[in-house]
């Protein structure tokens, strides 16, 4: 009788101690939950830190390809023809998009300056002697524009797609000076184009009155929308903006030549920076030609005394 009672007693002081160390494991566990999800970086510092180091590897691609466009007028006709094929897919694949789509509510309410590309690029290639309008995509460019239907599908996926696209590869929401700019000039000089042409690399007043301001209207709208998003969706966000770059990438290096084309293109782009500077001296030049391309460019205008 006594030992039945010892073990009753120990039976009662056991069970508070079971629950006190239950309720201390499931406190530890929300803690860790708690600790996790405030640790996740918000939408558009993941995309950035992801397609920062996917650009490490295709920016040699992209500035070879850029300046192999400006070799002469025939071949920036081409590159102006890929992206209205290109710009065109996206903002129809935006547009298209439900309300209840991350890409629909991002690309409607903070993303108004940068619509109207692919009608840019159209006058543009009109300027050219081009009508885009009856024009056929290329390889590379068809592939892009599948990848856009694709993306479509998922407003997660289309909206890292459309980040990938604005952001890093036309360097539309590039903070300070703007890379689409920069690219402007140089084909302007390299093409003998009008002044104001290429238009699809002007910024719109809105955005060169405030640019940090955009970027910064730009990112808290995908950062509210990476906020509702479970991780699967921020996955496929990502891989959208992986996306974008990749395809882009193809269409900036289909051309033959890529090398030894980017070469003639870069050193255009300097007899029209010398012609415009009046000589004024080299500075300026190797503020707007991609570092790997300088040594051959100085040799091609070797007879320019401002290069030396």
């Amino acid at each position: 009788m006594l030992a039945a009672s010892r073990r009753l007693q120990g039976l009662a002081i056991s069970r508070p101690c079971v629950r006190a160390a239950a309720n201390g494991a499931l406190a530890a566990w929300r803690n860790e939950v708690a600790a996790s999800v405030v640790a996740l970086p918000s939408l558009s510092a993941e995309l950035d830190m992801v397609l920062t180091g996917r650009m490490e590897g295709k920016k040699r691609i992209f500035d070879l390809g850029f300046y192999r466009a400006c070799s002469n007028r025939e071949e920036f006709t081409r590159f102006m023809l890929a992206h209205y094929f290109l710009h065109g897919a996206l903002e129809r694949a935006l547009a298209a998009q439900p309300a209840s789509s991350a890409a629909h509510r991002v690309w409607s309410s903070a993303c108004g300056p940068l619509r109207g590309a692919p009608r840019k690029l159209e006058r543009d290639l009109r300027a050219l002697g081009v009508d885009g309008t009856s024009q056929r995509p290329s390889a590379a460019s068809a592939a892009y524009v599948a990848g856009v239907d694709y993306a479509a599908r998922d407003g997660a996926m289309l909206l890292g797609h459309l980040y990938g696209s604005f952001g890093y590869v036309n360097g539309l929401l590039a903070e300070g000076t703007s890379g689409a700019e920069r690219r402007g000039r140089a084909a302007r000089l390299a093409a003998g184009l009008p002044e104001g042409r290429p238009e699809f690399y002007r910024m719109p007043p809105e955005i060169e009155e405030d640019r940090q301001g955009f970027v910064d209207s730009v990112k808290a709208a995908i950062d509210a929308e990476g906020a509702i998003m479970n991780c699967d969706e921020r996955a496929r966000a990502v891989e959208g903006a992986q996306a974008a770059i990749d395809l882009s990438a193809a269409v900036y290096a289909e051309r033959p030549a890529l090398l030894s084309g980017a070469v003639y293109g870069a050193a255009g782009v300097a007899r029209g920076l010398l012609l415009e500077k009046v000589l004024g001296g080299a500075s300026a030049l190797e503020a707007e030609l991609p570092e790997a391309l300088l040594p051959t460019a100085r040799r091609v205008l070797s007879p320019c005394p401002s290069l030396d």
